[in-house]
C-alpha cells in the first residue's frame, strides 16, 4: 500500500459524511483536540464513575462533543408518585474483604540469567530467531513520549502482540501464534510475531500482560519468553493456568515468574513507569480481559477480545458501568478489536444456543458427536449438565480437549456429579450404551490432525461414524478453514448421519461482538483516538468506516501496520508518522524459526506447485519429481539430457563449475517452460 493510500481513505470516508440536518447537531473540529476531552490531572483518592446518558446512533445526528457543549439528550422527566423519605434511617453497610490486585506465584520460579546453550538445550522449542534482512531498530523516543508499536495482529487474524514503551520502561500485552495454513508457510508448524528489534532492550522490558488463553494470544510464548530474556508474565488465573500447561510441554516450567492478577479488584497497580488495571471482559474462553495503561502523557484502553454478554453461562455479565468507570480517566487510545466486525447483528446469546443443544440432544435416539472448541468451556460446562439431566455420559476426545478439561475442572469452572465426565478409550465406550454416550471432541475447524477431522477419514482408534449418529458442529468458522472445513463435511456426509451446524440451528455464539457491540464501546468510553487491531485490514476499514459515522475525524482513526510507530506527547497528542520498523513474518518449522521471505521458502512452493528437476553435468544424467506423468518421463528426461549434454560440452576448462551450473539451471528452466509450459525447480550438479 502506498503512503498516499490512507491519507486519500480519510480524505474520502471525511467527505463521505451525511451532512446534519438537525439545528441542535453541533460541527466536529478538523482540530482533534478542540472535540476531545479535556485531560485533567487524576484525583488522588479513589475514582468515582462518571456515568453518561448513550447518545442515540443516528446518521443525521452529529456526536456528542465535550467542554461544556450541548447535550443532545432530552433530560429524563423526573417520576411522580410517592415523596422521597429524608428521614429513613440508613442500614449499615458491611464492605466486602480487600481483593488483592496481585498475587505471586507460592512457588519461586529460578528464572534463566541468560539464553545459555544449557538452557536452549533444556528446552523443547527453538528459541533463536534468525537475522533480519534489514536492519531493526528501536529509535529512541522523545523525552516524556509515550509510544505504542502493534508488532503482530495486524496482518492477518492471529500472532496478537503489542508493545508500549515510556522512558527506558517497556511493557508487552500478548504473545500469540498465527496458524500456518500452507500457501505462503508451506511446511511451517506456525507464524511467530517478530520481536528482533527488541532483543537488545530485553533488561527494559517490565512484564508481558496477557489478556486470554487463546492461542492467538498465548501460543508463541514460549518461543518469545526466552528470547526476551524470561520477563514476568500477568494474567488472570484460567490465562496463567493456560500458559503453565503449555511451558510444562516445552520445558519451561518454573523458569518464569508468574502474578496472578484479579480483574475484579478494580484497583490500579504499578510495574516501572506504567500504571494498570485488568479488567472483566466477555469472550470464548474464561477469565478473559482488557487492560488500562497510564503513563504521564498517555491513558490507553486495550479492549482485548471481547463481546457483550449479558447472560455468560460460567462468566460475569458485562460491566459497562465499569468500562465507564475506566472510561472516565479520559482516554486518549482505544484499541479495539475488529475480528467480528463484519457481522451486523448483535453476537447471539449463550443462554440461546444452550436451547438449542439441549433440545437437539433430547430429540437424538443414539450417539451425540460435538465438535467444539477445546478452550469454550461454558459451552462444555453445557453439554456436561444436559448429560447430566438426561441420565448419559459425557467422553472427551481430543488431547487439547482432554487437557482444558482437566485444568478447568481443577480450577471449578467446570462442575459436575463424578461418572459423568469419563475418558474416551474402547472399554469406556463399550461399557455404554450408544444412545447414553455424548463426545465432545476437537477438531471442528477441521485441522489435520484434529478430533472430528480423524474421525471423518475413519482413522480414529475408537470412534467409528454410524448413520444414526448426531454430529453438531458447535463452533463457527475460523477465516482460512473453509475448504478444510468443507472438505470434513463431505466425508462426514458420506457415513449417512444427521450432522447440525451453525447454518441449520444457533449451536454456537461467538466470542467476538459484531459492530453493534463495537459501537456500543466506542460510545461509552469515548477515546480521543481509535487503532483497530486484531484484524486483517478489510476488518480494520470495517470499523474505521463505522466510527466515521460515529462522527470521529478519519484522521483519529488509525489504519496501521505491524511495526508502526505511534507516539502520544506530554499534551496527550498523536505523533505518528507512516515511517516503521521493517518486520518480517517468521514462523517455526520443527526446530528452527525461520523467515517467510526467504530463498527456501520460495523453492518450498515452487517444489509444491511444479515440481523439481535435477541434472548431473558429469553424465547428463536426468531425474524429476511431480514435474512429468509417467508416460511422459522417458521421451522427456531423453529431451532434456540431449540438452544438457550440448551445453556440457561447449563449457571451457577454465569455467568456474558453479556458475556454469547456475547458467545451465536457468536455461534449462527456459527450455522447459517453452516446451511443457511448466516451471519446475531446476537443480544442476
Amino acid at each position: 500500500m502506498s503512503d498516499n493510500f490512507f491519507a486519500e481513505l480519510d480524505s474520502e470516508l471525511w467527505d463521505a459524511k451525511i451532512t446534519p440536518s438537525s439545528e441542535e447537531a453541533q460541527p466536529v473540529h478538523s482540530n482533534p483536540a478542540a472535540h476531545a476531552p479535556v485531560k485533567k490531572p487524576l484525583p488522588a483518592g479513589p475514582i468515582k464513575p462518571q456515568l453518561k446518558p448513550t447518545t442515540p446512533m443516528n446518521p443525521s445526528m452529529s456526536r456528542p462533543v465535550h467542554n461544556g457543549q450541548k447535550n443532545l439528550v432530552p433530560k429524563r422527566p423526573l417520576m411522580t408518585g410517592k415523596p422521597v423519605l429524608t428521614n429513613r434511617p440508613l442500614k449499615r453497610l458491611e464492605l466486602p474483604p480487600e481483593k488483592s490486585i496481585v498475587t505471586p506465584e507460592s512457588t519461586p520460579a529460578e528464572v534463566p540469567t541468560s539464553l545459555s546453550p544449557a538452557v536452549i538445550k533444556s528446552l523443547n522449542v527453538p528459541v533463536i530467531f534468525p537475522k533480519s534482512a534489514e536492519p531493526q531498530i528501536l529509535p529512541k523516543a522523545d523525552h516524556n513520549v509515550t509510544r505504542m508499536i502493534p508488532i503482530g495482529g495486524l496482518r492477518t487474524v492471529g500472532a496478537n502482540m503489542t508493545m508500549f514503551e515510556h522512558g527506558d520502561d517497556i511493557l508487552i500485552v500478548d504473545g500469540g501464534l498465527e496458524f500456518a495454513r500452507g500457501g505462503n508457510s508451506p511446511g511451517f508448524n506456525y507464524l511467530l510475531p517478530d520481536i528482533r528489534f527488541l532483543q537488545p532492550h530485553i533488561k527494559r522490558i517490565k512484564a508481558m500482560f496477557i489478556t486470554h488463553g487463546h492461542l492467538d494470544h498465548i501460543g508463541a510464548l514460549k518461543n518469545l519468553v526466552p528470547a526476551l530474556g524470561f520477563p514476568p508474565i500477568y494474567g488472570a488465573p484460567f490465562t496463567i493456568a493456560m500458559i503453565k500447561k503449555g511451558f510444562e510441554e516445552a520445558g519451561l516450567k518454573n523458569k518464569v515468574q508468574f502474578f496472578t492478577i484479579n480483574p475484579d479488584a478494580g484497583k490500579m497497580a504499578n510495574i516501572g513507569v506504567f500504571k494498570y488495571e485488568f479488567f472483566r471482559v466477555n469472550h470464548s474462553i474464561p477469565d478473559s480481559c482488557g487492560v488500562y495503561i497510564e503513563t504521564p502523557s498517555a491513558r490507553i484502553m486495550h479492549m482485548g477480545d471481547y463481546k457483550v454478554e449479558f447472560f455468560p453461562r460460567i462468566d460475569k455479565p458485562a460491566d459497562l458501568p465499569n468500562y465507564a468507570r475506566i472510561a472516565s480517566r479520559g482516554i486518549d487510545i482505544l484499541l479495539q478489536e475488529t475480528t467480528n466486525s463484519s457481522r451486523l447483528e448483535w453476537t447471539t446469546s449463550e443462554t440461546k444456543v444452550t436451547g438449542e443443544l439441549k433440545q437437539i440432544i433430547m430429540d437424538a435416539r443414539e450417539r451425540v458427536i460435538v465438535g467444539n472448541f477445546s478452550t469454550l468451556i461454558s459451552r462444555i460446562q453445557d453439554v456436561v449438565t444436559i448429560a447430566q439431566e438426561l441420565g448419559r455420559t459425557v467422553l472427551i476426545n481430543g488431547r487439547s480437549m482432554v487437557d482444558c478439561v482437566a485444568i478447568a475442572r481443577e480450577m471449578g469452572y467446570i462442575k459436575c456429579k463424578e461418572g459423568v465426565i469419563k475418558a474416551l478409550d474402547k472399554k469406556t465406550m463399550e461399557s455404554i450404551p450408544e444412545n447414553k454416550q455424548i463426545i465432545i471432541t476437537t477438531g471442528a475447524q477441521g485441522e489435520e490432525f484434529g478430533g472430528l477431522n480423524n474421525i471423518s477419514r475413519g482413522d480414529h482408534a475408537t470412534i467409528s461414524i454410524k448413520p444414526s449418529d448426531t454430529i453438531v458442529l458447535s463452533s463457527s468458522i475460523i477465516p482460512g478453514n473453509e475448504l478444510a472445513i468443507a472438505e470434513m463435511m463431505n466425508r462426514l456426509n458420506r457415513f449417512g448421519s444427521k450432522i447440525i451446524t451453525i447454518k441449520e440451528l444457533e449451536v454456537h455464539s461467538g466470542g467476538h461482538g459484531g459492530i453493534v457491540e463495537q459501537r456500543v464501546m466506542m460510545n461509552l468510553i469515548n477515546p480521543k483516538y481509535i487503532v483497530p487491531v486484531h484484524g486483517d485490514l478489510s476488518q480494520r476499514l470495517t470499523l474505521k468506516r463505522e466510527a466515521v459515522k460515529m462522527w470521529w475525524d478519519p484522521k483519529n482513526v488509525l489504519i496501521i501496520e505491524d511495526g508502526s510507530i505511534v507516539e502520544i506527547d506530554e499534551r496527550h497528542e498523536l505523533v505518528f508518522s507512516r515511517k516503521k520498523i521493517p518486520l518480517e513474518a517468521l514462523g517455526v518449522d520443527g526446530m528452527s524459526i525461520g523467515s517467510l521471505e526467504t530463498r527456501a521458502i520460495k523453492e518450498r512452493i515452487q517444489l509444491g506447485e511444479e515440481g523439481v528437476l535435477i541434472v548431473n553435468t558429469k553424465d547428463a544424467t536426468v531425474e524429476s519429481r511431480g514435474l512429468f506423468f509417467p508416460d511422459e518421463i522417458t521421451a522427456s528426461h531423453s529431451a532434456i539430457a540431449d540438452y544438457a549434454k550440448k551445453a556440457v560440452s561447449a563449457k571451457k576448462p577454465e569455467d568456474n563449475h558453479k556458475n556454469f551450473c547456475d547458467f545451465l539451471a536457468k536455461d534449462l528452466s527456459k527450455m522447459v517452460l517453452k516446451v511443457w509450459e511448466r516451471e519446475p525447480l531446476v537443480v544442476c550438479i
